[in-house]
């Protein structure tokens, strides 16, 4: 260890937690010399301790937040944060996958940007799009269910690096076409992407017909289109989710794999359909259409009531 980080460190931590560092890091090398096993070096350990690997959160719009919660993907358990700013966040981590969500106060109302980030190495600069249209209003997420429980969690605007590196990881079939063909709808609004949702109509025998209104709702609709890009043909009346009961096969909650359909029942009244990307812990991440008039990735923490497969 050079004389210099040993300042640093009796600097940054006093004699007594320097003395203690450098006597370990010491003990340290001598284990790895006798057993060889693969233990940091000396300098990497006092950088260590004089700096944790971390990594940054560079937002690109700046942004008062009341909450930020950063951990492993299909971890509980979030890491510990540094300093933040309106237009960083230092975080205490490895490199990895995490799901990031943050929280903010908006005009009385609670909004939150979920989001999953690949940090490619210590110390890396992670930016992420702040912007206005990447915020989402917590009540209207927990209405979708009829109650105030929240049904959605870690509802997301954009397709994530390690979304795309789970689709690298898929045979090349049925599955890997229909989640490829949802992931790249992720964002798509039909406020600001109205023909790309009239597009999705003509997946159904609603759309081919022209039969359709800029008011009735689209969520099976999105799934219809997702299928068919796959060459599979939906189920009729596909634009209800709840005709999505009798398509394909049936498949088990322990079965239930990326590019199945999964359909959620939260009210009697109300059906829900989606594609699934990835099973969690507590909860399923599943493609969606017509979510505050958007397509979305979102963490849905209650079980299917249905999930069908391609055939």
């Amino acid at each position: 260890m050079d004389s210099e980080k040993i300042w640093r460190l009796w600097r940054a931590k006093g004699m007594k937690a320097a003395l203690i560092t450098v006597g370990t890091a010491v003990l340290f090398g001598t284990v790895d010399s006798f057993t060889s096993r693969v233990i940091p070096s000396i300098v990497q350990y006092a950088d260590d301790s004089l700096s944790p690997p971390g990594f940054l959160l560079h937002f690109k719009t700046p942004v008062t937040l009341s909450a930020i919660k950063v951990s492993k993907v299909g971890a509980a358990v979030p890491l510990p944060t540094g300093s933040i700013t309106p237009v960083r966040a230092a975080i205490r981590g490895t490199p990895g996958n995490y799901d990031l969500s943050l929280e903010r106060d908006f005009r009385g109302s609670k909004q939150v940007l979920d989001t999953v980030i690949t940090v490619p190495a210590r110390d890396a600069i992670i930016p992420i799009d702040t912007a206005e249209d990447q915020w989402t209003t917590v009540a209207a997420i927990e209405s979708l269910d009829g109650t105030k429980t929240p049904l959605m969690a870690l509802v997301r605007l954009a397709a994530a690096p390690a979304d795309w590196d789970l689709v690298k990881t898929l045979p090349a079939d049925l599955p890997r076409d229909i989640v490829t063909a949802a992931l790249h709808e992720v964002g798509v609004s039909e406020i600001k992407d109205s023909d790309r949702v009239a597009r999705y109509w003509e997946a159904t025998e609603m759309g081919a017909r022209g039969n359709v209104s800029p008011d009735l709702p689209w969520n099976g609709t999105f799934v219809a289109y997702a299928v068919s890009t796959a060459s599979i043909t939906p189920p009729p009346g596909s634009p209800a989710a709840r005709s999505w009961r009798a398509w394909g096969r049936p498949q088990s909650y322990d079965d239930a794999a990326p590019g199945s359909v999964a359909l959620f029942n939260p009210h009697p009244e109300r059906w829900m359909v989606g594609i699934i990307l990835r099973k969690r812990p507590q909860c399923i991440d599943t493609i969606l259409g017509n979510i505050q008039n958007q397509v979305v990735i979102s963490c849905i923490s209650t079980r299917p009531a249905a999930i069908r497969a391609p055939i």
